[in-house]
């Protein structure tokens, strides 16, 4: 028995306006025992819609429009009421009378019009099945939607959650421009807005939020368990993030900082799995570092490496994770940050341009740098180079040539980099070549030093460690501190064909959020913040296994939805089956609230936290469609 038609708003089309689809919500009754259950859309396999070519009879009429924007406003201000007197609490109940009477006319209307388009002559039925086209997605995993077969336009336009107005298509399309474009949430709003959206900014803002809760955070925590299990190194790096909450709770005393930081780990570029994971926290401190890593840490495990910038949180949080779990992972540092200091002050010097013009200008064999820099020495221009200058342009020099020898095994092997041949051969080229080209620079550096004795002061430690102090009066002390500070750490890479040269795919993982953060320069709330790192963690995995990110999230969408109908026809229960995820109340003995848990804080247990969600990561996704082209050919 038809019960109630729902108002579903969902995004279509490549302009992605917004258009209203009716749902039919139905009673069920037992024959036995006469007991009636609710049928909803969003709880089961099953879905199905009508379509008219005529697209009038899509849409509300208008003045079915300014009926539900009315009643929206009569709620809100109903809602906000609360703390009034007596008499403003007798208007809210008024208010909310009025609301629901005017429902009952909505109802109405919407059965009247979802009548007659299922009646009408030129209807088109469209139908999915979350149990249709699964396939065996390999040992101990089970069974996913086909992506090759997934029906994305279809199941696009059924609601998110329960009691929800917002579809899977609308809320995808948001987080997909919220977070792959780099566009705030409030521009995200004001974007729909102006296509036909009639929620408001923080309607929206809270759909963006429990969509990634429910639906991206379980994911991103496996992609987070799988770089670990399959790196031998992983490449870290952090940058601010402005969390107005987190500001709040510094002003209180709760936190001891009042920037958050967003933190990145990327996959290994020898690791079978590419990926990247975020996540936020209130401070920069070294116990970040130990969350991150911890879960690697095992005897039996393959993760032995970090690569990292010039911040010393990171050895911090090593040593600790030493204390902690006996394992010993081993620091190692970039080159790229190395060099960097020395590029801006060879750029300063006006070096650069002699370096890229007339020691190694465009098409000249990069060997002929020292044959260039003798016949260079010999012009006018070439007589006023001091000798400092030439071994500053030498060590820059020998440091590119890291970078050369890598690169050259890299591209013979058509830059596929997870096989054993192509470690086999780059640490054949490391031990060879590079291992004598980084003492020559450590060499270059120390004779420099010799020669320069007022560039630097060195200490010696009660540990028997040196220490530089730089003298600022000396350009290229800070440069050259760098590499002498992390020498050992830097000279790792000789060791193992798994470490980077540098940190450099983290940074890049962190462009795409760092150009969001400046976009729209805080966000509100720790579910906010925490929302953002799930959406980076999808759309980078998904950037870097070149699958596209709106289809992927409405197929993990379903998948997801598929395994929840599994447990609940398996007999388990849960009162936040497919509800969207909110902030739960904690209340006292006397029933008094006392706090709210956020929707990302670890007691806040919700049914979407009991899925499997093995095998739905995006890596995964590609393996699938790659499964189903091997089977077509």
């Amino acid at each position: 028995m038809l019960k109630r038609v729902n108002s579903i708003l969902t995004a279509d089309g490549s302009l992605n306006s917004v258009k209203t689809v009716l749902a039919k919500v139905q009673d069920a009754e037992c024959t036995r025992c006469g007991t009636r259950v609710e049928i909803n859309p969003v709880a089961k396999p099953e879905f199905s819609y009508e379509s008219v070519h005529n697209k009038e009879r899509f849409t509300l009429d208008v003045q079915e429009k300014n009926a539900i924007e009315n009643a929206k406003n009569v709620l809100n201000q109903s809602l906000t009421d609360t703390d009034e007197s007596d008499k403003n609490e007798s208007l809210a109940d008024d208010r909310q009378a009025s609301y629901k009477q005017d429902n009952k006319a909505r109802q109405k209307d919407r059965k009247q019009i979802y009548k007659d388009i299922v009646k009408c002559d030129d209807t088109t039925s469209h139908s999915f099945s979350l149990n249709d086209n699964l396939m065996d997605a390999g040992a101990g995993l089970a069974p996913v939607i086909n992506p090759y077969f997934f029906d994305a336009e279809t199941f696009g336009v059924t609601p998110a959650f329960l009691k929800s107005v917002m579809s899977v298509s609308f809320l995808s399309s948001c987080g997909t421009l919220f977070s792959q474009l780099g566009a705030p949430k409030n521009r995200v709003y004001n974007f729909y807005e102006g296509n036909g959206l009639p929620l408001t900014r923080e309607q929206t803002t809270a759909g963006l939020n429990a969509f990634a809760r429910a639906f991206l955070h379980g994911v991103a925590l496996a992609i987070h368990d799988d770089i670990l299990r399959y790196s031998s190194a992983v490449v870290c790096d952090e940058s601010t993030l402005l969390c107005r909450e987190n500001s709040y709770n510094k002003h209180l005393g709760n936190v001891s900082s009042s920037k958050s930081q967003i933190w990145v780990m990327t996959s290994g570029f020898t690791s079978p799995v590419k990926a990247a994971w975020y996540t936020v926290s209130p401070g920069r401190c070294a116990d970040n570092v130990v969350d991150i890593l911890k879960d690697g840490c095992k005897k039996d495990g393959p993760l032995k490496y970090v690569i990292s910038d010039g911040y010393a949180g990171y050895d911090s949080g090593i040593n600790t994770l030493e204390e902690i779990t006996g394992i010993k992972l081993k620091s190692c540092r970039c080159w790229a940050h190395a060099r960097r200091g020395l590029w801006k002050l060879l750029l300063n010097k006006g070096l650069i341009s002699v370096y890229g013009k007339e020691l190694l200008p465009t098409g000249c064999a990069f060997s002929c740098f020292e044959e260039n820099l003798q016949k260079y020495r010999q012009t006018k221009a070439g007589k006023k180079l001091k000798d400092n200058d030439v071994s500053l342009l030498t060590i820059f020099y020998l440091i590119n040539a890291l970078f050369v020898i890598d690169s050259e095994v890299i591209k013979a092997h058509q830059y596929v980099c997870d096989t054993e041949e192509f470690k086999k051969d780059l640490l054949k080229a490391r031990k060879e070549k590079s291992a004598k080209i980084v003492d020559l620079i450590f060499d270059c550096i120390r004779l420099y030093v010799a020669d320069n004795k007022d560039i630097m002061s060195v200490k010696k430690t009660t540990k028997g460690e040196y220490t530089f102090i730089r003298n600022r009066s000396f350009p290229e002390s800070g440069a050259l501190i760098y590499l002498l500070k992390f020498e050992k750490a830097l000279k790792e890479f000789i060791t193992s064909p798994d470490i980077e040269l540098t940190s450099s795919a983290a940074e890049r993982a962190l462009k795409l959020g760092i150009c969001t953060r400046h976009a729209c320069m805080f966000i509100q709330s720790e579910d906010g913040a925490q929302a953002f790192a799930d959406y980076q963690t999808i759309v980078n995995t998904c950037n870097l296994n070149r699958v596209p990110v709106q289809h992927y999230m409405m197929w993990l969408t379903a998948n997801i939805r598929q395994r929840l109908l599994k447990m609940q026809n398996e007999g388990h229960s849960d009162a936040t089956f497919f509800s969207m995820p909110h902030k739960t109340p904690v209340k006292d003995k006397d029933g008094k609230i006392t706090e709210y848990l956020n929707m990302y804080d670890k007691k806040n247990k919700i049914c979407y936290d009991k899925v499997d969600t093995r095998g739905l990561a995006p890596y995964d996704y590609r393996r699938y469609l790659e499964m189903q082209d091997h089977t077509a050919k």
